[in-house]
């Protein structure tokens, strides 16, 4: 299958399921979060080996149900709502394209099968009955080993783990032998590797079929992982490669490894105080696979665009908009006629894109990345002037109807004959000349709480405070709708308008019936009443806004690692409000020994930031969190893949910076007792500070009084570009600047990129 690696670790879907299933994870949640946080990563950069990308997204979700049975649910769902529900689209569409592909190749193995049985000329010997074998099952347990070695059987076993690790500690029992790891390749037959091996180590090898039962150990075997280790080569190499040994039964395997073994029976091991750090054992245990490394850009390489819009040439696209239909409406005449008129059905018959996509949309999204900004703008203008176009047509085809009628009626009394109808000019209506609506921001309206809804017209108000969001709303913010019809866009943008009225001396209040409702349907859980996590509400709705406004993304043949973790993050779509708020980090790995380089990359719409809390600390500064963030620390439990050295620094960089930079500050710690508790420590904040190497001024933030469980959120933003205004449900008041107070509920900025 081209573009794809070819399948390695399974044969079909059931025992790629059983594969990926991990170990127990323990109840330790910053532990799982950690190994969580990493699969993720993976799982963006994977996009070559399907079955591999498979198991990293079924361990994902099963980190994620574990995480939120021993954690705080409410807050992981919160922070992860996005990520899981795109890793578990994602395991979807693999598990469709592996069973497809697991059922094409079981089609070409059973036929070079039948082939070669033909002419199979030795017969391998059968397998004693079950009852004469010595275990029962392909895996056993490490009690199982200990008594069979306490009963001197005559087993043999066969340890494949590093020679030095197998030096330093084994399983004290004399028929023991050690063939390292590296000797096994897919493929070997028994009589090869036994070339391989020296000395006593061959002796014993040659003597395999002698006993009762060979018994493979490695560090951690064990049935999730078996498949794709180095124990399926040597188990092959006897099983399907020796033909001219008759065994007693089919090789064993102790379930755990030698490390399930020492934790058991350390009395039993020939040194107990060992440590053998593993390269990070909870995502790589199932998986043993050279990682794949693309080239850096460089000047000889084109760099997909990520984002389509900036914030710029969205604001120009709406100044574009209403000057054409302005000129357009003052230059318009009679000769209009000449053009042919386009019919509502012909509008409504128009081909619309898989999930969603206009037509006219994914054409003109082919050309963005070969276009100039200037080219981007006369492409717009062009397209607002055939939209206005067909809209004036669409009225003329009204009147000619008007007019048609009155002809009919004329052609019963024989005045006129029908022929005649069509070249009857459309009369010039200046006194239906449209006024060109202008819109002026005053901010002063308030939103009722319909349900318990502070959540939700915090958000909104937030948001209405954003000069770009606001804008939009207020422009033909169709033209960037692909789904139809929209989950919210549309009660959306009502709601924003009705947000941008009223006046200090002249306030008003809206009641987002419509919006709301609309959520209810779209998530039956707001429908209760419940007190809702505001940013929880705001990644629900960027969602749907987003659904309501995606597009394929036009990809290069073969995209670098920054392109591919976007990509993949996306899933292969994005939408005007990817660009408005997605960042992207690049995150290096520096061994400090070799010097090796390794990137990954972090993809989001939203900045989560931890509050310290310890007792004492009154205060932190919203620099220090995203300096810390950013800042090379240094991960203890990595091991180079190259000098396999400790001591990996992990820095980061940001590489896409976001026209609206959203910040989250998790608020929240664990108890003595281990339960959830709010974190009140002060967050002071600059209105202004530098994120990348872009400038960004603060229009609103949001804030919360009260428990985990229980409490009210309200915001604050900035009107007409100075006046600062407290936004609580109904009430809308001029802030009198007493930050101090705010630096204690804030749990969210919304920043914007300066122009230039």
């Amino acid at each position: 299958m081209e573009g794809v690696a070819d399948l390695h670790i399974a044969t079909n879907m059931e025992d790629l399921k059983h594969l990926a299933q991990p170990k127990c994870l323990g109840k330790n949640t910053k532990a799982i979060e950690k190994v969580f946080r990493n699969l993720y990563n993976e799982i963006l950069k994977e996009n070559i080996d399907q079955e591999k990308c498979y198991i990293y997204c079924y361990r994902f979700l099963f980190s994620f149900q574990t995480m939120c049975q021993f954690g705080d649910r409410k807050f992981y769902n919160t922070m992860y709502l996005s990520e899981v529900t795109k890793v578990n689209e994602k395991l979807q569409e693999l598990e469709q394209a592996l069973k497809k592909r697991y059922a094409i190749e079981a089609f070409r193995e059973n036929k070079k099968r039948a082939i070669k049985d033909k002419s199979m000329e030795i017969v391998k010997p059968d397998i004693l009955n079950k009852e004469e074998r010595l275990f029962d099952a392909e895996f056993i347990s490490v009690k199982q080993l200990f008594n069979t070695i306490q009963d001197d059987a005559n087993i043999l076993i066969i340890d494949i783990r590093p020679e030095e690790e197998y030096s330093e500690s084994k399983v004290k029992f004399e028929k023991a032998i050690n063939i390292p790891e590296n000797l096994l390749v897919p493929g070997l037959s028994a009589n090869v590797l036994g070339h391989k091996l020296m000395g006593d180590t061959q002796k014993i090898w040659e003597k395999r079929d002698s006993f009762d039962a060979l018994v493979f150990v490695d560090w951690n075997s064990s049935p999730d992982n078996f498949t794709s280790s180095k124990l399926m080569y040597l188990k092959e190499s006897i099983v399907e490669w020796d033909c001219l040994k008759q065994y007693k039964q089919h090789p064993v395997i102790i379930n755990g490894g030698f490390k399930e073994f020492l934790d058991s029976y350390p009395g039993s091991v020939t040194n107990v105080h060992v440590n053998f750090i593993r390269n990070n054992e909870d995502i790589d245990e199932l998986l043993e696979l050279d990682s794949i490394s693309y080239p850096e850009p460089d000047q000889n390489i084109s760099i997909m665009p990520l984002k389509q819009f900036t914030i710029e040439e969205l604001e120009e696209s709406t100044k574009i908009e209403e000057s054409a239909a302005e000129e357009y409406q003052d230059n318009c005449d009679v000769q209009v006629e000449d053009t042919p008129a386009v019919t509502t059905s012909e509008i409504e018959t128009k081909p619309v894109s898989p999930k969603g996509g206009g037509a006219s949309l994914d054409k003109q999204i082919d050309t963005f990345k070969e276009e100039t900004i200037e080219d981007i703008k006369n492409t717009i203008e062009k397209e607002r002037m055939r939209l206005l176009l067909e809209a004036r047509n669409l009225k003329n085809k009204r009147i000619r109807s008007d007019t048609k009628e009155n002809v009919f009626e004329d052609n019963n009394k024989g005045d006129r004959p029908r022929e005649e109808i069509k070249r009857i000019p459309p009369p010039i209506r200046r006194d239906i000349k449209p006024k060109k609506d202008e819109f002026t921001f005053g901010g002063w309206c308030g939103l009722v709480n319909i349900k318990n809804t502070c959540y939700m017209n915090t958000i909104l108000q937030c948001l209405k405070c954003i000069p770009i969001v606001s804008s939009l709303m207020h422009s033909n913010y169709n033209k960037f709708i692909t789904r139809h019809p929209p989950q919210i866009i549309n009660e959306f943008g009502t709601a924003i308008q009705a947000l941008c009225d009223g006046t200090e001396s002249n306030r008003k209040v809206f009641r987002p019936s419509a919006f709301y409702d609309t959520v209810c349907k779209l998530d039956q859980i707001y429908k209760k009443g419940n007190h809702e996590d505001c940013m929880e509400f705001f990644l629900f709705l960027f969602n749907r806004l987003n659904d309501d406004c995606s597009y394929d993304i036009k990809t290069k043949r073969v995209m670098i690692e920054r392109e591919k973790a976007w990509y993949s993050q996306l899933q292969g779509r994005t939408s005007l409000w990817v660009d408005l708020f997605y960042h992207q980090f690049r995150c290096t790995k520096i061994c400090q020994s070799c010097h090796l380089k390794a990137d990954s990359y972090e993809t989001d719409n939203t900045l989560m930031l931890p509050v310290p809390y310890r007792p004492g600390l009154t205060m932190v500064h919203l620099r220090d969190l995203i300096n810390e963030y950013q800042e090379d620390n240094q991960i203890l439990d990595y091991k180079c893949s190259k000098c396999q050295n400790l001591g990996v620094v992990n820095t980061k960089e940001v590489v896409v910076a976001p026209e609206i930079l959203v910040i989250v500050l998790k608020r929240y710690y664990q108890d003595e007792y281990q339960e959830s508790r709010k974190n009140n420590v002060c967050v002071d904040f600059d209105f202004n500070f530098t994120f990348g190497n872009n400038s960004y001024t603060l229009y609103s933030v949001a804030e919360h009084r009260g428990t985990m469980e229980h409490g009210h959120y309200f915001a604050h933003g900035i009107l007409n570009d100075s006046i600062w205004v407290e936004l609580n449900d109904e009430r809308t008041s001029r802030y009198n600047g007493d930050w101090d107070n705010i630096r204690g509920s804030v749990c969210a900025f919304f920043y914007c990129k300066n122009k230039g």
